[in-house]
């Protein structure tokens, strides 16, 4: 005979909450997770982390001038969800969301482990992390089994950003010593919509105005096969093709690497012989003329040295006056070398310029496919000097300058501080 269970006892029976998303579960995990209460601050169904790059605050907004905040989960949401923002200079924002909206509250589960915050369903899972060794936040999300269609798509939101495809190179792009990793080709460099080149030293540091560098997803089996994922963004949506001849052969679960970069600098690479001159047009401010400019920074690797240049946008790219930098010293790691002017060159408001570097044979230096470039191949290292011939094309090498309004401060205007990239050309 079976149990018989009266209406009292069923009211004196606890029953497991079968919500593990909730509040008052996440309140419960974050509670007892050491490692992700050392990273991120709880705020509602969210949990936010800052990530600064430069603490120095900027003089018109009290704010840092580079800092990186990243939120896992919506505010709005009564549950939490596994979506990711990454929002930059408290500017420019882009949020990645999937659709999850069919699966069932008892089937979503939220995991603390160490540093990785897991979120869990019957089809599809999700891992979130911030990358130790580099500049990357990792989103892996997991197909548990062979979905219906070889193309994953997410919904995006974005603010005040641009999203430039890197394609594989060129023929001549590789006979200049060009070099675009496996992760670059497919990927997408993501610029400010209208700030960077030339910084404002007490405004917010923009740097070539790259926001974050969204690299191709990489795809894994559960016995160690890859495959490259093809990603499109556009319309709203972020899409992951999976090759189905590799869908049809996995051995599931698979996994998706998906790695959001906030490195300033370029994803790929160059390593020009010496004399090579390499820039990208600018626009400059709109009263740059009462400005003093202080330095030219340069992005490069290797141990070397660059000197930073600018150009003017005439049909023979004629030098600009006093626009020679002293040499710039490149070190061996990745990453920004500057050199500060003695007579610093004088630009005219809102002008196109060039702005850019000659190497001397001895380095690396970065750029990404967006923007409008000017190349010579036979200029001078010793004495840069006016191009007069060169190649044209996409491409944005990671140089920028700095400068210091007129007065030193104070409330800037619209524009002050920026040079705009002209990238729709």
């Amino acid at each position: 005979m079976g149990t018989v269970v009266s209406a009292a006892t069923v009211g004196a029976i606890v029953l497991p909450n079968p919500n593990e998303i909730s509040i008052a579960k996440l309140t419960e995990k974050y509670a007892m997770a050491t490692e992700i209460k050392a990273k991120y601050q709880m705020e509602g169904t969210s949990l936010k982390r800052n990530v600064v790059k430069n603490a120095e605050l900027d003089k018109y907004k009290g704010e840092p001038k580079d800092e990186i905040k990243i939120t896992l989960g919506d505010i709005n949401s009564t549950d939490f969800t596994p979506d990711i923002e990454m929002k930059r200079w408290n500017e420019v924002s882009f949020k990645l969301k999937p659709r999850l909206s069919s699966v069932a509250t008892k089937d979503k589960n939220l995991l603390f482990e160490g540093e990785k915050v897991r979120f869990k369903t019957p089809k599809m899972d999700f891992e979130m992390y911030e990358a130790t060794t580099t500049d990357e936040y990792k989103y892996i999300w997991y197909l548990n089994e062979k979905p219906l269609t070889n193309k994953i798509e997410f919904d995006i939101e974005t603010s005040g950003l641009d999203f430039f495809y890197q394609p594989e190179l060129t023929p001549e792009e590789i006979a200049e010593g060009a070099f675009r990793p496996e992760n670059v080709v497919g990927s997408y460099a993501v610029y400010h919509s209208t700030k960077g080149g030339m910084n404002d030293i007490n405004g917010k540091e923009y740097k070539t105005g790259k926001a974050f560098h969204i690299y191709r997803p990489h795809i894994i089996d559960a016995e160690g096969k890859e495959t490259w994922g093809i990603l499109n963004i556009a319309n709203e949506i972020y899409s992951v093709e999976i090759p189905q001849d590799f869908l049809d052969k996995a051995v599931y679960p698979i996994k998706s690497n998906d790695t959001f970069g906030y490195t300033t600098l370029g994803g790929s690479s160059i390593f020009p012989n010496s004399s090579e001159a390499w820039s990208v047009k600018v626009t400059s401010p709109v009263d740059i003329s009462t400005a003093t400019i202080n330095s030219m920074s340069v992005g490069g690797s290797g141990t070397g040295s660059n000197k930073g240049v600018v150009w003017n946008s005439d049909a023979t790219a004629t030098l600009l006056s006093n626009s020679v930098t002293p040499i710039i010293s490149v070190g061996a790691a990745k990453d920004w070398y500057s050199a500060n002017y003695v007579t610093p060159p004088s630009f005219l408001d809102s002008t196109d310029y060039y702005l850019g570097f000659v190497n001397a044979g001895d380095c690396i230096n970065y750029y990404d496919s967006v923007g409008t470039r000017r190349y010579d191949s036979i200029n001078s290292y010793i004495t840069p000097a006016t191009m007069g011939t060169f190649y044209v094309g996409a491409l944005s090498v990671s140089v920028y300058a700095t400068y210091t309004p007129s007065g030193g401060g104070g409330t800037p205007s619209v524009d002050e501080g920026i040079i705009w990239f002209n990238s729709d050309e």
